[in-house]
């Protein structure tokens, strides 16, 4: 004639179980006094080998795409302050696209691994190639710089 106490109902004052880590468990039954020595305690679970899985493959993409969007942010920062520096966001918006003009008439073999140490993007390819660049588009920095030289015309 053994009592069940049942987790759950103790934490949500239901009869149902509260979902926790085995380790979650113990704790609970330690908050409320409940001891467990010379006692038979189970605890269901179920593995989270599947979680595991899903972590180990998406996260190392998710760190990717954090890494890429911080490299894109500096690359904006680095031509707002060369603007600022020189004062002339315009000549630096049009030595920029000189410059991929050059990459695109002159490809150059390069790894992509030493792509960021490139003023403009070395490399030229299909979308998914664009969207692990280190470099945003030419096109958009112009357009920022060019921007930078409108609002700082006092015509």
């Amino acid at each position: 004639n053994q009592k069940v106490e049942n987790t759950g109902y103790l934490t949500l004052n239901h009869n149902y179980s509260a979902p926790c880590t085995p380790l979650g468990c113990m704790e609970i039954l330690k908050q409320y006094d409940i001891s467990v020595s010379g006692k038979n305690v189970v605890i269901l679970g179920r593995s989270n080998i599947v979680g595991l899985l899903i972590v180990a493959i998406v996260m190392p993409i998710v760190a990717s795409i954090v890494r890429l969007a911080i490299s894109r942010s500096r690359e904006f920062q680095a031509d707002r302050t060369g603007a600022l520096t020189s004062g002339q966001p315009e000549a630096l918006a049009s030595a920029l696209e000189k410059l991929d003009r050059g990459a695109v008439n002159s490809p150059m073999k390069v790894a992509e691994p030493a792509s960021h140490l490139f003023i403009v993007n070395p490399l030229r390819g299909n979308t998914m190639s664009r969207l692990f660049s280190t470099h945003p588009p030419t096109e958009e920095r112009a357009r920022r710089l060019r921007n930078m030289s409108d609002q700082n015309d006092p015509h």
